[in-house]
Order: structure tokens, then C-alpha cells, then sequence
């Protein structure tokens, strides 16, 4: 009897041996999961293994509490339709799988991932609607589904996305109307010769995004009006087919298969219109005869022979030129030495040339950078015209911000006007004996305001901007110690064309800046991050003779809780220990290898849930930029 009792017992005990040492329900779902791609090239989940207990330490899955939080599989060219199966993992914050080779429709479980914060599945080949599902998301802060091939309408269930306040559905094939805009909200602003915002009544679909900053519905085939209720500072709608009067839309045989759609808004505002179809013929008539007039003018001209033109506005890079010279203010060279004292006041260098202090004539203080143009060049004409042009479409509270430029050919003169920042860069503030001491506080919020601005230019401008090199010099700090950056490369320059017709595409096009344009490493600028974590936490520069280097003297304290106190600047008198606890756990990751550093979408993320810090809260309080925009345009 003891025999058996024995044996039947060593029968469940061998049974069961595999159940104590399989892998996790969570692991198991994410390694049933990376089986179900038809590609893998690039060995994204090279080291998963069903025999691990756990899935925490695999590449790409951050855990915190023995639970999986972050799924990170971003450009690791993975093929094939994306498994629902992973909205098993109740537990999962964020879910970053853009740049892959993902097809088929959008799963509409997804929605059921009611933890989620951030889904990116952008630059895949998603076809198809969006699934309204993804509404019942109701924690999502940041919703990217930009560079697909999705159709059909905009679901009105993201309205219900309260927390959102990044939304990208650009470059997609997107119709019908932004919802939100009803049919009689359009009728409505068809009658007023000045409507306003819609009332509390159509506060529908997307007009209930309350939170949102940053929405991009660009290179779509979105009919209707301007979506006037939206909120955020960051909108973009080029490239469709508004019927508003609304620049760079997309031309009317592109907007085609939208006609039925608009169709029915035109049909009931046909009487409307009609009156004003007189006006136009006789407008049309009378410029037809005006453009006549300058066209017999500039023949005659040229017949007597043409002044000569300047060559800054003539050849390969005038369409540039034309570019850049509609829309953005320009000052004289004498207005600007009136208003930097004969450029006296150097208050910095850049790799752009010399920076000066300026005051303009109502007392708005405003950053002039005065390029060296001694060895000025077509290429770098070209260079600084691309540079104008895409600073001044960038518009974001932690970059500063381009207000205007100069050009002129005698004596050559190339400057950059820029809001001024009057608290300097975050390196002299840290590391000058005679600077303001910041406290903890004022240090979590110049992080927060740091990381959002990275995150800004990585991820949310297109095409992305970076640095070459990122440090505490490229952080400058508003009058309440924002975070506003500066000194970042904009890009290469598009191709042109030779005066034989042949396009340029040679070496990379070194800019007048020094650095060779189209050289952003990201990683390398998470690197720099958390050396930037660093330097706040402790308040050492990143580099001494004395003390060497700070990766080097902080990796004794990263990794052990007991000590990390040790870290911290000892001329504050108070820091917080759990959000201590968490920059450590931060700048490990950002500072470590490559292939485990996190992008500044995550970063930001994990440190928006540690410090708790909203954008409204880092962001400058009392800006003067809105009132140096008015007194450029008024010097104008």
C-alpha cells in the first residue's frame, strides 16, 4: 500500500514539475503572439524563449510588478497581420509598433485595452476603417495611426477619448468629414460672414477632445469645413479637400471620389452661393485684364533690357526663395543693428554663428543669430532658405520659436530672429557659481519639459528633426525656468535641379551650421537625455578633469536603491525619493546599450507616470512670444 501511495504520489509530482517551471500566461501569449508574423528579419524576437519563466527580461517588454506595461517592437520589420490575441494582457500601457510591415485591418480589440496610454501603429500598411472600438480605450493620452493606408471615415467614438492629447491620423486615405462638424454647424457657418466657435450643443465626436495639443489630419481626403472646434496649438490640415479657404489643399481632380459627399453640403447652399457667381465672372474678367496689363508691361521691360537681379533670388534655389518669402516676417539689417546696439550685445555662440540681444522699439526683447556668411555659397543659400522655412513651421511651447529672418545681398547679411529665452542655457544655470539655484521642483519641470520637447521633434514633425549632439547646452529656460530648445538639425534640403536638368544628388549638404545635414542620431539623443538626468539630479557637469566622467562615477549608484541618495546635488535641501528612485531607473535605461534604449516616447511616458507632470504644468506661464510675434509683424 505504501508502495503505491508512493508511486501515485511521484506521478503528480513529475506531472506537474512543467507547470512550476513554465512560462508565465503573460509569456506565453506574447511568444504565441511573435509566432504569428510572417517575417521577422531582423531577429526582433531573437532570445524569446517558452522555456523562461517570465517574459521581463525579452527585448522589447518592460514589466514593472512582475506584469508586462510596455510592448516595445517599433522598426523591426515584422510582416504580417497584427494577432488580437495580445489584448489578453490586460496590464499593458504602451503598445509601439510602428515602422513595421503590418497589414490588414486595425484589430478592434484593441479597445479593450483599458490601461493603454500610448498606441502607435504608425508607418505600417494598415487598410481598411479604423475600428470606432478604439474609443472604448478610455486611458489613451496618445493615439498615432499616421502613414498607413486606412479608409473611409473618421470613427466619431474617438470623441470619447477624453485624455487624448496627441492625435495623428495624416497620410492615410481618410473622407467624409472631421466628426464633430455637423451637417447644420456647416450650414450654420455658411450664413455667418464671421462664425464663431460652435456651442455647447455640438460639442460631438472629435469637438470633445478637450485635452488635445497636437492633431494632424494632413495628406487625407477629408471634405467639409474647417473643424473649428478643435483645441490644441499644433493642428494641421494641408493636403485635403476643405471646402474652407484654407491653404495648400489638395487641387480639385485629387478630391474626385469626394464630390458626392460634398455635393450634399453645396446642393443646400446653392441659393446662397449663386448670388456670388455674378461677383466672381466680373472679379475674373477684371484680373484677366489687370494680369494683360503686367504681362505687356514686363515685356516691354525686358525688350529695354531688365535690371540685373540680385543672384541670392535667382537660379536653382528661387522656388525656395518664394517658399520662405510669403508668410514670415522679415527685418532690415538697419533695424536689427538699431535694435542690438550696432550687435554689441553677444550673448552667446551657436554652430550657426554669433548670437545677439535685441530690443525692438516697443521694449519686446528678441535673439538674433548673425550667420557667418564669408564663405556664403548656392548651397548654402539653399540651406538657410530650407532652415527658415522649416523653423517657422514649427510651433511648440518647449522649441523656440522663429520669428523672422534677414536677408539682403549688400552688405551680405543672413540672421535668424528668434523669441529670447533670458535665463540662458540649462549648462551655465547649473554649472555657473553665480547662477540661480534651482530646486528640485524647478528640476523635475525643466525634465518634463525637455523630454516633451524631444518627443516633439522625433516623433511628432515630419519629417523628424534631431540633434547631431544633445546636451544641457541646447536646453535654454524661459523667464519661470522652462525648457525650450534650440541648435537642432532641421534636415537635408530636397533635391534640386542643375541648370543642365540634372538632379543633385550628391554628398550629403554640409550646412552653415557646421553639421552635415541628415545626420540625427535619436539614440544618441536619448543618450544624451540621460546625461541630462544626470546633470539635474546631481548637479556635476557632464565632464571633468577633477571628477571625469559622470557615466563613469554614476554607475556605482544606478543600480542599487540603498545608495542612489548619494546621487543627489548636495546644495538642495529637499528631493523627493520615490521620483528619485524612478530617474535612476530612467537614465539606466537611457544611458545603457543601444538595442535596450527606449525612444523619447517611451522616456516621456514613464516619466509623465513618476513626476506627474502634465504639459500645461512645464510649459513657460507667462510667455512673452505671442506679443514679439506682433511687434515683428508691426516693424514690418
Amino acid at each position: 500500500m505504501q508502495i503505491a501511495s508512493c508511486t501515485f504520489i511521484a506521478v503528480l509530482w513529475i506531472a506537474w514539475l512543467p507547470f512550476c517551471f513554465s512560462l508565465s500566461r503573460e509569456g506565453s501569449i506574447l511568444f504565441n503572439f511573435s509566432r504569428n508574423f510572417h517575417a521577422d528579419t531582423l531577429g526582433a524576437f531573437h532570445g524569446w524563449n517558452d522555456t523562461d519563466e517570465t517574459p521581463c527580461g525579452w527585448s522589447g517588454i518592460i514589466c514593472n510588478g512582475g506584469h508586462v506595461k510596455i510592448v516595445n517592437l517599433s522598426y523591426q520589420h515584422l510582416a504580417g497581420p497584427l494577432d488580437p490575441q495580445l489584448v489578453q494582457i490586460s496590464t499593458i500601457q504602451i503598445l509601439l509598433l510602428a515602422g513595421n510591415r503590418l497589414n490588414g485591418s486595425i484589430p478592434k480589440q484593441l479597445g479593450n485595452l483599458r490601461e493603454l496610454t500610448i498606441l502607435d501603429l504608425s508607418h505600417n500598411r494598415f487598410t481598411e476603417r479604423i475600428p470606432p472600438d478604439i474609443g472604448n480605450a478610455s486611458n489613451l493620452t496618445k493615439l498615432y495611426l499616421n502613414n498607413n493606408t486606412l479608409q473611409g471615415n473618421i470613427p466619431a467614438e474617438l470623441g470619447s477619448l477624453r485624455r487624448l492629447r496627441e492625435l495623428r491620423l495624416d497620410r492615410n486615405q481618410l473622407s467624409g468629414c472631421v466628426p464633430g462638424v455637423s451637417k447644420e454647424h456647416f450650414t450654420k457657418l455658411m450664413h455667418l460672414e464671421s462664425p464663431g466657435r460652435p456651442n455647447k450643443t455640438q460639442q460631438n465626436g472629435l469637438c470633445s477632445l478637450t485635452n488635445l495639443e497636437v492633431a494632424n489630419f494632413a495628406f487625407n481626403y477629408l471634405t467639409g469645413p474647417l473643424p473649428l472646434c478643435l483645441h490644441g496649438s499644433s493642428l494641421s490640415f494641408q493636403e485635403n479637400c476643405f471646402n474652407s479657404k484654407l491653404p495648400r489643399q489638395r487641387p480639385a481632380e485629387q478630391c474626385g471620389h469626394s464630390k458626392a459627399i460634398q455635393s450634399s453640403y453645396d446642393s443646400e447652399n446653392h441659393e446662397q452661393r449663386s448670388r456670388w457667381n455674378g461677383h466672381l465672372q466680373s472679379a475674373l474678367v477684371a484680373g484677366a485684364f489687370i494680369c494683360l496689363l503686367l504681362l505687356l508691361g514686363a515685356f516691354f521691360r525686358y525688350r529695354r533690357g531688365a535690371a540685373p537681379v540680385s543672384p541670392s533670388k535667382s537660379g536653382y534655389f528661387d522656388v525656395v526663395h518664394k517658399a520662405v518669402a510669403t508668410g514670415i516676417p522679415t527685418l532690415s539689417r538697419t533695424e536689427l543693428e538699431i535694435a542690438c546696439e550696432d550687435f554689441s550685445n553677444i550673448i552667446g555662440t551657436s554652430q550657426s554663428g554669433v548670437i545677439f540681444k535685441g530690443t525692438l522699439s516697443d521694449g519686446t526683447e528678441i535673439a538674433v543669430t548673425k550667420v557667418q556668411t564669408s564663405s556664403w555659397s548656392k548651397d548654402l543659400e539653399l540651406y538657410f532658405r530650407y532652415k527658415v522655412d522649416r523653423l517657422a513651421s514649427i510651433n511648440h511651447k518647449h522649441v523656440v520659436k522663429l520669428l523672422g529672418y534677414c536677408s539682403e545681398d549688400e552688405p551680405l547679411t543672413r540672421m535668424l530672429i528668434c523669441e529670447y529665452t533670458p535665463n540662458g542655457t540649462l549648462f551655465d544655470l547649473l554649472h555657473n557659481c553665480d547662477a540661480e539655484q534651482l530646486d528640485w521642483n524647478a528640476r523635475m519641470r525643466i525634465i518634463m519639459g525637455v523630454a516633451y520637447g524631444l518627443e516633439y521633434l522625433h516623433h511628432n514633425l515630419s519629417p523628424p528633426a534631431g540633434y547631431s549632439k544633445f546636451d544641457s547646452s541646447s536646453v535654454y529656460l524661459t523667464e519661470d525656468n522652462a525648457a525650450k530648445l534650440a541648435g537642432f538639425d532641421v534636415g537635408k534640403p530636397p533635391f534640386h535641379k542643375r541648370s543642365k536638368g540634372k538632379p543633385y544628388a550628391g554628398e550629403p549638404l554640409s550646412g552653415f551650421d557646421g553639421l552635415e545635414r541628415n545626420f540625427q542620431d535619436f539614440e544618441a539623443n536619448v543618450f544624451g537625455f540621460g546625461v541630462l538626468l544626470l546633470e539635474l539630479i546631481s548637479g556635476r557637469p557632464p565632464y571633468s578633469k577633477e571628477q571625469g566622467s559622470i557615466i563613469d562615477w554614476a554607475a556605482d549608484y544606478l543600480g542599487n536603491p540603498d545608495v542612489i541618495s548619494y546621487m543627489v546635488d548636495p546644495i538642495l535641501r529637499f528631493f523627493n525619493y520615490n521620483q528619485l528612485e524612478s530617474l535612476c531607473e530612467i537614465t539606466h535605461l537611457c544611458v545603457g546599450a543601444d538595442s535596450n534604449r527606449p525612444s523619447m516616447k517611451v522616456v516621456t511616458s514613464m516619466l509623465e507616470t513618476a513626476l506627474g507632470i502634465t504639459s500645461e504644468a512645464a510649459c513657460p506661464k507667462q510667455s512673452p512670444l505671442l506679443w514679439a510675434e506682433l511687434a515683428i509683424l508691426t516693424q514690418m
